[in-house]
């Protein structure tokens, strides 16, 4: 069981979702890793109302590398990293895109329940030019996550339920603070593979603009979004996954969708 939870573990930090990881923590002195590669793609967007538009093809390549550690038992410290590359209307821009580092401390850790609180800052983006397209928010913001993973047996597999709920606060007086939640479910086909869809959103407690509008995080927005991905446990241990996502739903956000791959391991 400690060996499948291990590798439950990598599988499901190695599906990318913006540091809502979940709610397990890393063992003393051992630490997991990942490098995942993200395209999106976007030709629209919703205004402040929630009406679809049209906008200039914007395009993002992203590489994320991910890393934690266990620090004690009960403590995992961490850093997500974004690097991105930005097109739209003939322009191109790089950006180290709203990095990240936590800790995730255990609240409950009993049986196959565990609740973990996670405080994050998040750091300011740098833009290799000023000009649109940009690819995150200008200044730090703190967020404050609660945890939820549940890890059960089904069929002679290992399956998992998490969730996380978290609030934002953005320290740019030009936006709102955010409330943010995801959901996912892994659900185990065979002893090395695993499919897990999940739902995201995130809620601004300011108004989203009306107009102008420009896909980067200097914005109040709401979105709705549907992830799907596969992850496959190499005989090494390794984890590769491949994810899909969509904009399902949103305001002053933008109405595209995306794949991501990647690798990971434990150390």
């Amino acid at each position: 069981m400690d060996t499948l939870l291990r590798i439950l573990i990598i599988i499901l930090l190695s599906v990318p979702s913006s540091a809502l990881a979940g709610a397990w923590l890393q063992p003393l002195a051992e630490g997991y890793g990942s490098l995942n590669a993200t395209y999106y793609r976007s030709d629209r967007f919703w205004d402040g109302r929630g009406d679809s538009r049209k906008q200039p093809t914007f395009t993002k390549l992203e590489l994320n590398p991910y890393a934690e550690y266990g620090v004690t038992s009960e403590t995992t410290i961490g850093a997500n990293l974004f690097i991105q590359q930005l097109s739209q209307n003939n322009r191109d821009n790089w950006a180290l895109s709203d990095s990240e580092i936590f800790s995730r401390h255990h609240i409950i850790a009993q049986d196959n329940l565990v609740v973990s609180l996670e405080p994050l800052i998040k750091f300011p983006s740098f833009h290799a030019s000023n000009h649109l397209p940009k690819g995150g928010s200008d200044r730090f913001d703190a967020q404050l996550a609660l945890m939820a993973g549940y890890g059960f047996e089904w069929l002679g597999y290992y399956h998992y339920m998490d969730s996380t709920v978290a609030y934002r606060h953005r320290l740019d007086s030009a936006l709102g603070d955010q409330l943010k939640s995801r959901v996912a479910l892994g659900i185990s086909i065979s002893d090395s593979i695993q499919l897990i869809p999940a739902l995201s959103y995130t809620h601004s407690l300011e108004s989203p603009a009306t107009m102008p509008f420009s896909e980067s995080g200097q914005t109040n927005y709401h979105l709705l979004k549907a992830e799907f991905a596969m992850a496959y446990t190499l005989p090494t241990q390794h984890v590769v996954q491949l994810g899909f996502f969509k904009h399902l739903q949103g305001r002053n956000a933008g109405q595209g969708n995306g794949f991501t791959i990647g690798i990971a391991q434990a150390f």
